[in-house]
């Protein structure tokens, strides 16, 4: 048993939190772009247990600049201290992206 909690540690420990960190939102290239959409989320030295709220980024999506910046806005109004950003802005995101998709290859079957 101690041996599995050692290796337990071994692992976390590898896992960087100074960031930024990157979490692919798709798996492909969209209306055209050069990259996939990625959410970038830089975060401050205090994290996980500041009250500081890291920062989002989104890189390679493109959508109404409104809807955008409501969109980042939201992330950072769900911000709680020791919350796993990652996992919960992540998945908000994926789910914007994926209404994003549907609606442009909705479009795309049209023409």
């Amino acid at each position: 048993a101690d041996d599995n909690s050692n290796n337990n540690n071994v692992c976390q420990s590898n896992i960087a939190l100074e960031g930024p960190w990157f979490i692919q939102l798709g798996n492909q290239s969209l209306f055209g772009l050069t990259g996939i959409p990625t959410l970038e989320i830089r975060l401050p030295t205090s994290y996980p247990f500041g009250k500081d709220c890291p920062t989002p980024i989104l890189h390679n999506v493109m959508m109404n600049p409104q809807i955008k910046e409501e969109l980042l806005q939201e992330l950072q109004d769900m911000y709680e201290m020791e919350m796993d950003v990652g996992i919960m802005w992540g998945e908000r995101c994926r789910e914007e992206i994926s209404i994003l998709e549907e609606a442009y290859m909705t479009t795309q079957q049209q023409l």
